[in-house]
């Protein structure tokens, strides 16, 4: 018994001595905290209204993303009513090319190009585009 108390005695003034381990790495960040958001909006021969949609048989815009060096990022679609579309990409260089597809996917307008332009992270970028009635085929 004696050495059990001397072994918990020494467990005791070893484990209570103050020492501990800390750590100063960061937890790992998630995903949104580096990507920044690219907003596109849109309008249909300079205007906002539903009624130019349906006059060009126009359901959904659809966004092609690639980065400068020529990489496909990914296609996004929203409704053509909507106006507006927003999508996260990571930090990079990048160029878009939108269009205006009917129900079936089918191209309603030829496609307008958003050149070149720099998503830097954790930042937002407003990028305004029209498809003139001269787009429409």
């Amino acid at each position: 018994m004696r050495a059990i108390s001397s072994l918990f005695a020494l467990a005791l003034t070893l484990g209570g001595s103050g020492c501990f381990v800390a750590t100063t790495e960061p937890a790992p960040a998630s995903r949104s905290e580096y990507t920044g958001t690219l907003l596109v909006d849109w309008t249909i021969d300079g205007v906002r209204d539903a009624d130019e949609c349906d006059q060009g048989d126009a359901v959904w815009l659809r966004l092609s993303v690639y980065t400068t060096s020529g990489a496909h990022v990914g296609d996004f679609s929203d409704a053509c009513d909507q106006f507006g579309t927003t999508i996260e990409l990571d930090p990079d260089d990048y160029y878009a090319e939108a269009v205006l597809e009917d129900a079936d996917g089918h191209e309603r307008t030829t496609a307008v190009t958003i050149d070149d332009f720099s998503i830097l992270g954790r930042d937002s970028l407003s990028v305004p585009i029209d498809f003139p009635a001269s787009s429409f085929y």
